[in-house]
C-alpha cells in the first residue's frame, strides 16, 4: 500500500492506493512477466480520486468532451512513461539488490495493510456473526497462504458475503414471523 500525504491549507489529507505488489511472486503470464511486472504498473497509474477531480474539472469546463479529454490527459501520460519503463524492467528486476528491495517493500506493504485493518477492526461494533465470518475468512485465507493451496481470496470473500446475506434474510424472516 503506498501512502501519501498531502498538505493543504494545515490540513492533512492522506490518500492510498492499493498495491499489487504483495502478489505471490511466483504467478506470470505467457511471456514470463511476473506478478512484479503488474504491481509496478499499479502503483504508477494515477489513483481514483486524479481520475475523478479530472472528469469532474473536464465535464465542468467542457461536458462530455472536455470530461473525456481532461481523463485521457490524466492516464496517458502515466502509460505511456509505464511503458518505456516495461521495455527494460526485466533486466533491472535481476539485479539482486533490487529483487531482494522489492520483497523488503512486499513485507512493507504486507505490514501497512495490517495495520490499516487492525485500526478499521477496532473502530468497527460487531456482532458475533461478523467477528466469526472475519475471523473464519482470515484464518481461510492466511492457511490458504500457508498451505500454498491454490484458493483465491476473492472466493473466501465472496463466501463470506454469501454466507452474511444467508444470515441476514433469515434473521429478517424470523423477524417477520414474530410480528405476525
Amino acid at each position: 500500500m503506498l501512502m501519501t500525504s498531502f498538505f493543504f491549507k494545515n490540513r492533512k489529507i492522506h490518500s492510498a492506493s492499493t498495491s499489487f505488489a504483495s502478489a505471490p511472486s511466483d504467478l506470470s503470464d505467457p511471456i514470463g512477466h511476473g506478478t512484479h511486472v503488474a504491481g509496478v504498473i499499479a502503483e504508477s497509474t494515477p489513483g481514483p480520486i486524479a481520475i475523478n477531480c479530472a472528469t469532474y474539472v473536464g465535464y465542468k469546463k467542457g461536458k462530455l468532451p472536455g470530461a473525456i479529454l481532461a481523463t485521457l490527459g490524466v492516464a496517458i501520460p502515466s502509460f505511456i512513461i509505464i511503458f518505456a519503463i516495461s521495455m527494460f524492467l526485466e533486466g533491472f528486476l535481476e539485479i539482486t539488490w533490487v529483487a531482494r528491495a522489492f520483497q523488503g517493500i512486499k513485507m512493507a506493504v504486507g505490514i501497512l495493510i495490517l495495520d490499516a485493518a487492525l485500526k478499521m477492526i477496532k473502530k468497527m461494533k460487531m456482532k458475533p456473526l461478523q467477528m466469526g465470518i472475519l475471523l473464519a475468512s482470515f484464518f481461510i485465507i492466511m492457511l490458504t497462504n500457508v498451505l500454498k493451496l491454490h484458493l483465491s481470496s476473492i472466493v473466501v470473500m465472496l463466501t463470506a458475503v454469501l454466507v452474511s446475506v444467508a444470515f441476514f434474510l433469515v434473521e429478517k424472516g424470523h423477524g417477520k414471523e414474530g410480528q405476525a
